[in-house]
């Protein structure tokens, strides 16, 4: 049996401790990844969609003169992590989805998309320009 000399304990303990921490560095970034792929309207913002309000497409029609309400909204909303308002309806982005589930639900007229509320009441939307709007947010899965 051979004895460990203190230095070299040392350095098997730095050793260690080294590569432990790449494991666990390495888990983190792996379990976002992983959240990224199975989750990937995680990081999806109000924000990403005023380029496509700009268009004028018929998918960006909900977000035209989209602009941020953040300040004023979402204190005064449970869960909320980013506002904004358009010409034609009021957004809310949530910290998860049982969040805006119930937050649509409580609306007049809402719709949640995952983490996005779209809030329709007191705009006029025929049921094609609502269908686009909702066909809209299910359909987009990343983010910029």
């Amino acid at each position: 049996m051979q004895l460990v000399t203190p230095p070299r304990r040392r350095t098997r303990l730095v050793v260690a401790a080294v590569a432990l921490a790449a494991i666990a560095a390495t888990g983190w970034f792996g379990y976002r990844i992983a959240q990224d792929i199975v989750d990937p309207k995680r990081n999806l913002t109000i924000s990403y969609f005023q380029e496509l309000g700009a268009s004028g497409s018929a998918a960006g029609y909900a977000f035209e003169g989209l602009r941020d309400t953040t300040e004023a909204s979402c204190p005064q909303t449970n869960g909320c992590v980013e506002a904004a308002r358009s010409d034609r309806a009021q957004f809310y982005r949530f910290a998860d989805r049982d969040q805006a589930e119930a937050f649509a639900a409580s609306l007049e007229d809402g719709y949640a998309s995952d983490r996005i509320v779209i809030d329709f009441s007191g705009h006029a939307w025929s049921s094609s320009g609502r269908e686009q709007a909702q066909r809209t947010l299910d359909h987009t899965w990343s983010s910029d």
